[in-house]
């Protein structure tokens, strides 16, 4: 540890990223920690990049108090959090379902006049459909695109699933439609629409 401490520290680069030692890579939480509080310490300046990858390692590892405290420690840092680390939170707030958590991050993030973007919506509606709201995912999806945000493929695939697995056949397959005709979209699909079509004309 101390070899990589010293390494770190005098390194040529001003940006010092946790990330490159792939601590963050593989949600080695108390490690990469470690090597943040060394570079405070030291009196190195870490950078978005490395907030960042630190913000990602917390969520993926289910320490959303710990990435949260993140967010703060930026702005008092006087490194104001970009749409990355906000979405960072959000896809994992997203990824167990946690939807309200997620919702309050995307409040916040608009709060502090970040604009959400597609990723931040895409997130948001996998968190919103994990959860069975439904109507808040159609509400949601609106309000992007009344945004001038455009979907892509993730955020039509994220749909399609969303609608299919609750049993939203009809809508599943409308909105692969949409996708098809869909300048900004390439036809990518990550999951079974055949069983859409299956459940829909049985």
């Amino acid at each position: 540890m101390k070899a990589y401490e010293c390494s770190m520290i005098t390194s040529e680069s001003r940006n010092i990223k946790v990330g490159d030692l792939g601590f963050c890579s593989r949600g080695l939480v108390e490690e990469a920690g470690m090597v943040f509080r060394t570079m405070n310490e030291a009196g190195v300046v870490p950078d978005l990049v490395t907030y960042n990858s630190l913000v990602d390692t917390y969520g993926q590892a289910g320490q959303f108090e710990g990435a949260a405290e993140l967010l703060r420690e930026m702005e008092q840092a006087g490194n104001v959090p970009d749409v990355v680390a906000y979405n960072v939170l959000i896809d994992a707030y997203a990824r167990i379902g946690e939807f309200q958590a997620a919702a309050e991050v995307f409040k916040q993030m608009q709060e502090a006049g970040c604009t959400p973007n597609v990723v931040t919506f895409s997130s948001l509606l996998e968190a919103y459909g994990k959860h069975g709201c439904y109507d808040d995912v159609r509400t949601l999806f609106t309000d992007m695109k009344e945004r001038g945000t455009e979907p892509n493929v993730v955020t039509y695939n994220t749909l399609i699933e969303v609608f299919g697995q609750g049993g939203f056949f009809r809508e599943s397959i409308n909105l692969f439609r949409d996708m098809l005709v869909n300048p900004h979209t390439k036809l990518k699909l990550y999951i079974p629409l055949s069983l859409c079509y299956w459940h829909a004309c049985s």
